[in-house]
């Protein structure tokens, strides 16, 4: 607060309260007389409890006033002015709220006395208006006045003197006048010469009574008073002060070294303390300490002197900082700070100070540009970090080119390999918002010529050329001078790219290793990578370490490459490792590309099998990639089963492994062609039928079916059928689907081997329902008769016509038949045949007699229900089973005309 904004504050805060009192006795009972503004109460005695004043005796019975200001609380000082009444012995107080740090130095409150509201006569509590007092602002003149009165009232050694006033107000002891002539303006001078000695707005803190209160509940500063506490301060006004030295104090040690001998030259150079005060919400002693450091540490800063940054942060950023020239010295101060320390706080500020201020920043710009020539890099930096902390501006851009231009300038001239690499590796990392692009690659480029003498430096070209400039890269790596200087075995690794040659990098620097295995990779065919080199390419992968090259220089990228597109690069047991390392990863993608990949250059199997045998995944894992596998098109289906089963075997069919165990199901049935053991078929059966997988119980009992067929012995064929329906004794559909391919299979079989197999079930209890299948199928045969269906049709034809003939001749309408004449006409009929000829007929035609009348014998009958008309009827549509060769040639009929319903099997 400036002392302007103070004698504001005084004037807009006032708040006041009037009492009056009869007399001067202590316990004299105070009236309420006037009040105005903001109060905390309006009690009396709340006020006469904080601090109570009685008017000061001027002898002859004459009284003059008495003046308090005490501290009320952290926002506010109470003044208190007790003034007697002129016409009687009563007296009026004052109680007055004045802001913390704001009031007016002693010398001006006398005449503020005058401008106090007056209680009204009739002792109404009318609220009046406080008129504020000229409140002036000190000056070196006033200041000079008041110091000089209060020199001119002390001893000959005046300075040691006004220590030691000092020094016991800093050591917190009350500072107490005794003998002091009862002159109240006298008394408020001394007040005003002491509180000059200090910055105003400590001054207006320091509390004070003219005249000792009659009770007080916060003891003041200083005070005028008889006596004194053992604790307190003792000056016998006019008597020497006691011979001790002054309290050790920076203050006091500021005020010996301002001291010139006379008042006129200490108050100059104490009105300009007025300025430094940070913060008075302190303690006196702290906040003298504090202008006491902050005036040493302006004139160290305006010396030029070397300072800490947080120091002069402090400064700036506090409540008093410097203004005019001496703000523009601190900053000066500040970036040399920056530059020369690589101080980022300090730089930070600068830069903000810079962009706020033009006219600082103009001054400071001049400094940087005169710090080009000796310490660009330093400038590079103090720029990279204003871009950093406060964004990209285009200014700002070009001058940290120019830095940077300068600084590799001066590295690639005269500085070591080291340093000239690490400036490049700075720029190749820097954000391509810098635009620093085309600087980085004609420094690359004139940087080579050291390369050739400094392999180091070449090794760090190569992997930021890699990193920025593939061309580049490219070109040095053809560069033999440049590749001769490299140390090995880095040098034989990009001359001469071999698994030997990059299995001894595996121990060395992450980017030449990778660079080589790159440059390898693009430039042999023939397996590079061994077992050393895989198990490093990994342990980079895992590592928490930044490698400083492109994405496709990456471990994680060359890994992919290799699994899934150069696999033909890696020695079988490096393929083992990477493969293995990826599987348990447990990554589904990358796996699942790789084993594609792998199972193109029939590289995959058994060596999937293998490792995840040996990984160990947990059952879900292992299903999930299992399950990634089996999807992938064109993967080879009998190595596929293969796995699926080694692994159900490996983990014992565990019914946790049910989704592998129907993705196997699944993919059999799919793949029909895929071949099984017995053993396996009959365990996915089990597995299951255990876990009520129908579907795949259909799978296992579908190929198992298929295996007995191709036997080349009927008792192994019979045999693992009468396994097949003892199981799956409790599935219909199950049944039906060994009876369906039971059908096709005796189709298939001629009619001798349909007679040796029905020999060979016979004692099959449980093929029952097969040996009725395999009767039917016989039956079938015979009456074929190894015809085919042109023969049998042409045969069925003929057999109808004669039958047909009979029964037109002999059952239509009823005829006397004479015996001679059917002799006479049947030798005439057989006059051709031999007699053996005539027998075989005869025979024939008994036989065939016979035959139609077992025919009739076998039919289906009609019953109470059922008349014939309704048995043919069933017969033809294929609802009712056939009982005789009659009812089968209606059943045939029926079937080859259509006539069976659509849903009969």
């Amino acid at each position: 607060m400036t002392v302007g904004e103070a004698a504001e504050a005084v004037t807009s805060a006032l708040a006041y309260v009037i009492l009056g009192a009869a007399n001067e006795a202590e316990d004299s009972e105070r009236t309420l007389l006037s009040f105005s503004g903001a109060l905390p109460s309006l009690d009396a005695a709340f006020y006469t409890a904080f601090a109570q004043m009685l008017p000061m005796p001027a002898g002859d019975d004459a009284r003059q006033p008495a003046l308090a200001v005490l501290p009320f609380d952290k926002a506010r000082m109470l003044l208190i002015n007790c003034q007697p009444n002129t016409d009687d012995a009563g007296f009026t107080e004052h109680y007055v709220f004045v802001t913390q740090g704001a009031a007016p130095d002693a010398s001006q409150l006398a005449d503020w006395l005058t401008h106090l509201p007056q209680a009204p006569a009739d002792l109404d509590m009318t609220i009046m208006a406080m008129s504020a007092p000229d409140f002036v602002a000190p000056t070196a003149a006033s200041r000079a006045e008041r110091v000089g009165w209060l020199l001119e009232k002390l001893a000959d050694d005046k300075l040691a003197a006004i220590l030691m006033l000092l020094s016991g107000l800093i050591d917190e002891r009350r500072l107490v006048f005794a003998g002091f002539p009862l002159d109240f303006r006298a008394r408020l001078q001394l007040v005003a010469g002491l509180q000059a000695l200090l910055p105003v707005q400590i001054a207006a803190r320091l509390s004070f009574a003219t005249h000792v209160p009659a009770a007080c509940q916060h003891t003041p500063q200083l005070t005028f008073a008889d006596s004194a506490d053992a604790d307190d301060f003792l000056v016998e006004w006019g008597a020497p002060l006691a011979n001790e030295a002054a309290t050790a104090h920076p203050y006091l040690d500021l005020l010996r070294s301002l001291w010139q001998g006379d008042a006129q030259s200490l108050a100059k150079e104490l009105q300009r303390l007025d300025c430094l005060v940070d913060d008075a919400d302190i303690g006196l002693a702290a906040a003298l300490t504090a202008v006491a450091e902050r005036c040493q540490l302006d004139g160290q800063v305006a010396a030029g002197a070397e300072l800490a940054t947080a120091a002069m942060l402090a400064a700036v950023d506090g409540g008093a900082p410097p203004t005019g020239e001496l703000r523009l010295m601190y900053f000066a101060r500040l970036l040399r700070n920056a530059l020369r320390k690589r101080d980022r706080v300090a730089g930070r500020r600068v830069a903000e100070a810079m962009q706020s201020d033009p006219q600082l920043a103009e001054r400071l710009l001049r400094d940087l540009d005169a710090m080009l020539d000796d310490q660009p890099d330093a400038v590079y930096v103090f720029i990279r970090n204003r871009l950093s902390d406060l964004g990209i501006d285009p200014d700002w851009i070009a001058r940290l080119q120019t830095a940077a231009r300068s600084s590799l300038d001066v590295a690639i001239q005269a500085g070591d390999g080291g340093t000239l690499a690490g400036w490049l590796e700075l720029l190749a990392r820097e954000p391509q918002s810098y635009a620093l692009n085309d600087i980085l690659r004609e420094s690359m480029l004139a940087a080579r010529s050291r390369a050739y003498a400094d392999g180091d430096l070449g090794l760090q070209l190569l992997l930021i050329a890699a990193r920025r400039f593939p061309d580049i890269a490219d070109e040095s790596c053809r560069d033999e001078r440049l590749l001769a200087a490299l140390p090995e075995p880095g040098r034989l690794a990009l001359q001469s790219p071999s698994a030997a040659h990059l299995a001894a990098l595996a121990d060395k620097d992450a980017g030449i290793f990778l660079l080589a295995l790159v440059r390898g990779m693009q430039s042999v065919d023939e397996p590079l990578v061994a077992l050393a080199a895989a198990q490093r390419l990994w342990t980079l992968r895992e590592a928490d370490e930044r490698i400083s090259l492109p994405a496709d220089y990456q471990p994680d990228a060359l890994i992919q490459q290799l699994l899934t597109q150069s696999s033909h690069l890696l020695a079988d047991d490096a393929l083992d490792y990477l493969f293995a390392r990826l599987v348990a990863d447990g990554a589904l993608a990358p796996i699942a590309k790789a084993a594609e990949h792998l199972a193109g250059r029939q590289q995959l199997f058994p060596r999937l099998t293998r490792t995840l045998e040996r990984a160990a995944l947990p059952l879900e894992k292992l299903i999930d990639i299992m399950s990634a596998v089996a999807g992938i098109q064109d993967m080879p289906p009998q190595a596929l089963v293969d796995t699926f089963f080694s692994l159900l075997d490996h983990h014992h069919w565990d019914a946790q492994a049910q989704r592998m165990i129907e993705t196997l199901a699944r993919l059999l049935a799919k793949r029909p062609a895929a071949q099984a053991p017995d053993r396996h078929l009959w365990r996915l059966y089990e597995s299951c039928q255990a876990l009520q997988l129908e579907g795949g119980c259909r799978v296992a009992v579908s190929h198992l079916l298929r295996r007995y067929g191709e036997s080349e012995e009927s008792a192994d064929l019979v045999s693992g059928m009468a396994r097949i329906c003892q199981q799956v004794a409790w599935s219909r559909s199950l049944q039906e689907l060994v009876n369906d391919w039971w059908r096709g299979y005796a189709q298939s079989l001629t009619l001798a081997q349909l007679q040796r197999l029905e020999r060979e079930m016979d004692g099959h209890r449980q093929l029952d329902p097969q040996k009725q299948i395999l009767k039917t199928a016989l039956a079938m045969r015979r009456s074929l008769h190894s015809r085919d269906a042109v023969a049998f049709s042409e045969a069925i034809n003929t057999a109808f016509l004669i039958v047909e003939q009979f029964t037109d001749a002999f059952d239509g309408a009823p005829i006397e038949i004479d015996s001679r004449t059917i002799r006479s006409e049947v030798d005439a009929l057989s006059q051709a045949l031999t007699s053996e000829q005539r027998h075989i007929l005869a025979t024939n035609l008994r036989n065939l007699s016979q035959r139609i009348t077992q025919m009739a014998e076998n039919r289906s009958k009609p019953s109470l229900i059922r008349s014939d008309d309704s048995i043919d009827r069933q017969l033809t549509r294929g609802e009712a089973q056939p009982h005789g060769a009659i009812d089968m040639m209606k059943w045939v009929a029926g079937y080859l005309d259509g006539a069976h319903q659509a849903g009969e099997e």
